[in-house]
């Protein structure tokens, strides 16, 4: 019997490959992952170890200027150093970017090390790390600009003032890897807190005299204890597994959330590799029954099922080993040429990991033909000694899966609807993934069923169209296993798509009814006509409208009176809720509470203290308070321009934006851009990344899934060599053979598409509305048509595709050669 299954499983090696790809696949994936977080903990590690390079012990508390003094003070301390680092904006070669600037610490305890130049000396002077140097064009010698910060608490607005500044000297890379591509810079203490007088202060790291890390720590506990201060003081060790931890515990989570994904390809595997197990096993009916009429027990035929299943498995996962390792390096190689030029360092073999990444593969594959194998046993020596063209499901076993089905997915569709509608993800998670066990149970009769639908829209195209859809349900058991692979492939990745433009489209209408401008350019001191023309005319600008300004008595109180054209404001504002009446005036809540007035009440305004009636919105301005243009004239009919409101194009992003303002502020230099457009700009950018990488994640399954067609209908097209040849000797010509079997081919993966864009429209609409309703964001259903074309027509091309290997081995076949074959 070994030297048979071995012998079975060199011959049938080539119908294994598409098994063998879904293992590879997968593997590769769950150990590419999980090398590549190892690779980036150990960057982490390596660059929050840089600021402790001479540190002995480091110090945390909640008062760090005493701390300081009391450290100072203890015994075997040589030197202490709080690390002091403050986030600023910045201009350098006319780009605007951030940097983060750490006061230049203490010479013993200076972790930084210096390329060229030297340290700052003048509150003047900079370092700049060389990445951003080179990213910038900065040298030694150059002068860049940095932003200080002031923040104007009554109006509760931060203005920056430009600061001129020396590039003293340029250092190197380390540790930057966690300023999240920000410009990494020292300056002197005098310097960094001229800008900003509010740093974050990292602790305080303390050199010793030559005693040991814990003799250290001991005597500066005792200083702090004498001087009444609470402070956490770790060694050198205690304080960099502390920093490690707390850095890399959200990328922990990020290797989970991508290993679930892998789970999802692994899973997917494996109803690609039942399928071909289930398939092979059918065909080798004849060939099982004769091993039985010769001896072969149940178990040993089970036994020789699982041996193939176990080599396959195994040879795969070894090789979705080396792929997953390969895919990591190439990632970690790729990090290095990015902007920050910071590479992750390079994988290196990991035992657990090579475990864990062959251990999947085999018990996948293993679970995977369980059934097929418990199948074969099955096999009666004497009644399948004839062809056999399928074992049908017990219909029994068929009506029990059917009433599972139903039961789940209306309980499951119960919870999604409830969470939607208020119960949150408590609810709908759950639901969900309910919900979709059963449609897959369903799947046995839903996939046929669609197969049929859609098949029959496909008679027209003659004899090889009505062919496909008589061939793609004529085992619908294994139709419906080869579309349920591509199905939650499907699903999932219109589920997220759904979902993200759903919950895009919430967030920006909360940001369009609570900040409804898009840019507002103001100044304090009024602009002219020149300045307001060409801000009006800059790049982008869809309309705009100019607001002036005035300060009048408002009631027992003075604000600035805004002036707005109501004529042109609905073509710049994104709500009709800053539109005044000529006999109103709108103020927000907390002005409506400064002057003593509620909604609809009246209030003496301007110098002939004319009674205007108060509208109170939410998104009326701090400060102020809107009017009519034709209301403010009266009043003061010199009102200066004070600000310009600006409806931008909705498609730039939040960088765009970011340039589109220091553009506009060239001309007034005074100027201060706020508005909605930045934040509506970050929203979209941060769904559409995410639902890019998600969707990314899912597109393995998705491959997988469309594997699994091709090797579907590739072991079709062997099973039924002598019907395609009979075919071929009744008149159906080489090209009508191939048409049949891509019209098979894409009639399954378009289906599975459809159902799965079904589903994930429902999916997504439920996700939306959990997600929503534990927050006051609208819950607004946003269908990307676009995206669900593109999705269709991949998997129509894919399927189409999947097809040229069968459909050109079943073509090189003579009608001869093929009615002789047993």
């Amino acid at each position: 019997m070994k030297t048979a299954t071995w012998a079975q499983i060199r011959a049938g090696a080539p119908r294994l490959i598409a098994s063998s790809i879904a293992i590879i696949l997968s593997v590769g994936f769950v150990v590419g992952t999980l090398a590549l977080s190892a690779s980036f903990n150990k960057t982490i590690a390596t660059a929050v170890a840089a600021p402790l390079e001479h540190a002995s012990v480091q110090v945390k508390g909640d008062r760090p200027a005493k701390d300081l003094a009391a450290v100072r003070g203890a015994d075997h301390v040589k030197a202490a150093d709080a690390v002091r680092q403050s986030y600023v904006g910045a201009r350098i070669d006319g780009q605007r970017t951030n940097a983060e600037i750490t006061s230049l610490p203490d010479k013993e305890l200076r972790w930084q090390k210096l390329e060229s130049g030297t340290w700052p000396s003048t509150p003047k002077q900079i370092t700049l790390d060389k990445s951003s140097a080179a990213n910038f064009h900065a040298k030694v010698g150059s002068t860049i600009t940095v932003m200080k910060t002031t923040i104007d608490r009554r109006a509760q607005s931060v203005n920056e003032t430009p600061v001129r500044v020396t590039v003293s000297g340029i250092t190197e890379n380390a540790g930057s890897v966690l300023s999240a591509g920000m410009v990494t810079a020292t300056m002197t203490d005098a310097g960094r807190s001229s800008l900003d007088r509010d740093p974050a202060v990292n602790g305080i790291l303390v050199a010793s005299d030559g005693a040991s890390d814990s003799a250290v720590s001991a005597s500066v506990s005792h200083a702090l204890d004498k001087a009444g201060l609470d402070a956490s003081v770790q060694t050198h060790d205690q304080a960099l597994d502390a920093s490690v931890k707390q850095v890399t515990g959200n990328s922990d989570l990020l290797t989970m959330v991508v290993l679930v994904f892998a789970t999802i390809s692994l899973f997917v595997a494996a109803i690609v590799i039942a399928n071909t197990f289930a398939v092979l096993v059918a065909q080798r009916t004849r060939e099982l029954a004769l091993l039985r009429c010769v001896g072969a027990s149940k178990s040993q035929v089970r036994r020789s099922v699982y041996t193939e299943a176990f080599t396959t498995g195994f040879l795969a996962s070894v090789i979705g080993v080396l792929a997953g390792y390969g895919l990591a390096a190439g990632v970690a190689a790729l990090s290095s040429t990015g902007s920050t030029g910071i590479g992750l360092t390079a994988p290196s073999p990991n035992i657990a990991h090579i475990a864990i990444g062959i251990v999947a593969g085999v018990v996948v594959t293993m679970v995977a033909a369980m059934m097929p194998a418990r199948r074969a046993t099955k096999v009666r020596p004497v009644a399948a000694m004839r062809p056999v063209d399928s074992v049908p499901a017990s219909s029994h076993a068929g009506v029990v899966r059917l009433c599972i089905a139903a039961v789940l997915i209306a309980g499951g569709s119960a919870l999604l609807v409830a969470g939607a509608l208020g119960a949150g993800l408590a609810a709908g998670l759950p639901g969900g993934v309910i919900c979709f066990v059963g449609v897959l149970l369903a799947s046995s009769l839903l996939v046929p069923l669609a197969v049929r639908g859609v098949g029959s829209l496909i008679a027209f195209t003659g004899v090889p169209g009505r062919l496909a859809a008589a061939n793609a349900i004529r085992n619908p058991g294994r139709t419906a296993t080869t579309a349920a692979a591509l199905l939650i492939g499907v699903t999932l990745v219109t589920t997220v798509m759904v979902g993200a433009t759903s919950v895009r489209g919430s967030l920006v209408s909360e940001v369009n009814d609570k900040r409804p401008v898009d840019l507002i350019v103001s100044t304090d001191h009024g602009m002219t006509a020149a300045q307001t023309a060409s801000i009006r005319g800059a790049d982008h600008v869809r309309d705009s409208t100019v607001v002036h300004g005035d300060r009048q008595k408002v009631g027992d109180s003075h604000l600035t009176l805004l002036g707005l054209e109501t004529g042109t404001l609905d073509r710049v504002v994104h709500s009709d809720k800053l539109t005044p009446g000529n006999s109103q005036v709108i103020v927000n809540p907390g002005t409506a509470e400064q002057l003593h007035v509620q909604d609809g009440d009246s209030v003496p305004v301007g110098p002939e203290q004319r009674d205007l009636t108060v509208d109170v919105k939410s998104q009326a301005p701090d400060g102020s308070a809107l009017v009519t243009a034709g209301t403010l004239h009266a009043m003061d009919a010199d009102a200066p321009a004070t600000q310009v409101w600006l409806r931008i194009d909705p498609s730039l992003s939040a960088s765009d934006i970011q340039d589109m303002s220091s553009s506009i502020t060239k001309d007034v230099p005074d100027a201060n851009v706020s508005g909605g457009a930045a934040e509506r700009a970050a929203y979209g950018q941060v769904i559409s990344t995410m639902m890019l990488v998600v969707v990314g994640l899912l597109a393995i399954a998705v491959v997988i899934a469309l594997v699994g067609v091709g090797n579907t209908l590739a072991l079709s097209v062997m099973e039924r060599r002598r019907e395609s040849a009979l075919l071929r000797a009744m008149g159906l010509t080489k090209g009508q053979l191939r048409g049949m079997l891509g019209l098979e081919s894409i009639l399954v993966a378009a289906v599975a598409a459809l159902l799965g864009i079904g589903f994930g429209v429902f999916y997504g609409w439920a996700g939306t509305g959990a997600i929503t309703s534990s927050s006051d964001l609208p819950t607004l259903l946003v269908i990307p048509w676009g995206q669900f074309g593109i999705v269709l027509a991949v998997a129509v091309l894919a399927g189409l595709i999947a097809s040229i290997l069968p459909a050109r081995r079943a073509t090189k076949l003579t009608p001869v050669e093929g009615m002789s074959m047993d």
